[in-house]
């Protein structure tokens, strides 16, 4: 049979290497002689219904990177082509197998479930594979293929690997990742991507991407986040079609990836995607995205502010909460207090204007609880009181709603969000305040001031016998339609004073007082007939800062009285 164009080609491809070996010692190119083997051995096939002309190449300034091409001819002589692209140090040489199908002895060499082969059929990019198969004449061949790669794929790994130097300080291997991130074509489609860092800040990316086809423009994207917000591990290589990229994720998957489609502003992802061209392009990127993602970190929390005392953190504090506009929504919002402190919002869009006010103490939060969120597309640093007690009081356009576990400050921005997040777990570390005692005359007076349509009811506490330790407790409820009384006989040292706590239902702030070990020894006269003994009291407090000092009050008084 005479040789064909692309057999020709072949031989004198591996020729040429042959003599380049002959010239060159093994320790300079240790990779050429198991590929010049394998050059050799890749050559016609031909079976009863089809004749198979393959070549492999490779180039001599990256001998890892291979391109096998072969035509299928059947016997009328209607021909197809695929062409393969790939880099050999992606193979795994434990997974080249030898084995026969369709009368065809074949060597299958896979990457190890990553789809790195670039495959082309009849010219056109046709996808990603994981397996390349090479044809063999006879066992002999086959055995020879077999061989020749085993022996190349680790030369090439290695030969691969020595070109890579990626940089290991910020700044370098912030611009060596810029530099990565260039055009892609896929297919049909055309995208135009550049990566640059955000102005005053080296750990944040801008990421802008046009993607165009034979109809012209058809997407125009920008990205920004924050290096130091992605999570090592997730950073991986994905191929999807003829596109393959490389994808990480944001920690715990928060959304904190800013994404505009056409100039306005869609919304924020838990992703990003880097395209590339091909996968050995993809894998570097990989490893480079895992490097700086800690130095990205660090200096990001370098960028934090670092609060000398609570009232400096204070301040710093109510300057991250300011005002400002998204799409056509505003929030006006103003912060002011120390350990018990006032958060107001007013929320207006095109159809409304909405006041909401919190009021809370920093000693009721739990610093691990502080989170930042996305809320449409506003971000939010919430924190959440310990064990999820109902203490923050909420009013809504000045009426007082059902207290909540939790707050939330609306900000504009995520390095806002980072700062306000910083210096929120700062300042619930270190204001605490808890309620300060009192006398008997202070609560009951209290008791006495309480404002009686907005509670409801009506509270006298006043000492029995004349005695400090001897007392009752008098309650009148009148919801418009029956009227309830009760009165409570006690001895002040029956009471638990480490079980003295506030508790919230709704709207409403109580203090309990049980006695110690439950016992069922205070005596209450029901609307002034009806005689039971119960285990505890319920004071009703007008909310939660008076109802602490009224717990610390009663805790004193109790300690102080003796049996």
């Amino acid at each position: 049979m005479a040789f064909s164009r692309t057999r020709f080609a072949a031989l004198a491809s591996a020729l040429v290497w042959a003599l380049l070996i002959s010239t060159t010692t093994q320790a300079q190119h240790p990779l050429l002689e198991p590929l010049a083997t394998l050059q050799q051995q890749v050559k016609e096939v031909a079976t009863d219904k089809n004749t198979y002309e393959q070549a492999l190449s490779f180039s001599a300034d990256k001998p890892y990177l291979l391109e096998l091409t072969r035509k299928e001819i059947d016997k009328k002589g209607k021909e197809s082509q695929q062409r393969y692209v790939f880099n050999l140090g992606l193979m795994d040489k434990n997974l080249v197998r030898r084995n026969t199908s369709q009368g065809l002895m074949r060597i299958s060499a896979r990457s190890g479930g990553q789809p790195v082969i670039k495959e082309y059929e009849d010219g056109e990019l046709d996808g990603f594979t994981d397996e390349l198969e090479l044809y063999c004449t006879d066992v002999d061949n086959a055995r020879a293929i077999e061989e020749a790669l085993k022996a190349a794929i680790p030369l090439a790994e290695e030969a691969w690997k020595s070109t890579i130097a990626i940089p290991t300080e910020l700044a370098p291997l912030r611009q060596w990742i810029t530099d990565q991130v260039q055009n892609v074509e896929a297919g049909d489609a055309t995208y135009k991507q550049a990566l640059s860092p955000e102005e005053g800040h080296a750990a944040r990316g801008v990421l802008t991407r046009q993607k165009s086809t034979s109809k012209g423009l058809e997407d125009e994207e920008r990205y920004e986040w924050n290096f130091g917000d992605l999570h090592e591990p997730s950073v991986t290589m994905k191929v999807s079609g003829k596109l393959i990229s490389v994808k990480a994720n944001i920690r715990q998957n928060k959304k904190f990836v800013r994404r505009e489609e056409g100039g306005e502003l869609k919304g924020f992802d838990d992703e990003i995607s880097l395209y590339a061209a091909d996968a050995d392009q993809a894998q570097v990127l990989v490893q480079g995205l895992r490097d700086l993602i800690p130095l990205a970190r660090a200096a990001s929390e370098k960028l934090l502010i670092q609060p000398t005392s609570t009232a400096e953190g204070l301040t710093h504090l109510k300057n991250q909460i300011q005002s400002f506009k998204v799409g056509t929504t505003s929030y006006e919002q103003s912060f002011d207090g120390d350990a018990v402190a006032t958060y107001i919002r007013t929320t207006t869009d095109e159809k409304k204007s909405e006041e909401e006010k919190f009021v809370f103490n920093f000693g009721d939060l739990n610093e691990k609880s502080v989170s930042i969120d996305v809320n449409k597309l506003t971000f939010t640093v919430s924190a959440t009181t310990t064990n999820k007690q109902s203490f923050v009081g909420v009013f809504e356009d000045g009426e007082r709603q059902n207290y909540t576990s939790s707050v939330a400050f609306y900000v504009p921005d995520l390095p806002t969000a980072k700062q306000l997040e910083h210096l929120l777990v700062y300042c619930i570390g270190n204001l605490r305040k808890d309620g300060q005692a009192q006398d008997l005359s202070w609560l009951s007076a209290t008791l006495a001031g309480l404002d009686e349509r907005a509670l409801g009811m009506t509270q006298k506490l006043e000492l029995r016998e004349g005695d400090n330790c001897k007392m009752s407790f008098a309650t009148r409820e009148d919801d418009g339609k029956k009227v309830k009384e009760n009165l409570y006989e006690f001895n002040v040292y029956d009471l638990d004073p480490d079980k003295v706590g506030l508790s919230v239902k709704s709207k409403t702030v109580s203090v309990v007082a049980p006695t110690k070990y439950n016992e069922k020894i205070i005596k209450n006269y029901e609307n002034g007939d009806k005689v039971s003994y119960v285990s505890s009291l319920s004071i009703t407090a007008p909310d939660i800062e008076t109802g602490r000092t009224m717990v610390a009050t009663l805790q004193k008084m109790i300690r102080d009285c003796k049996k």
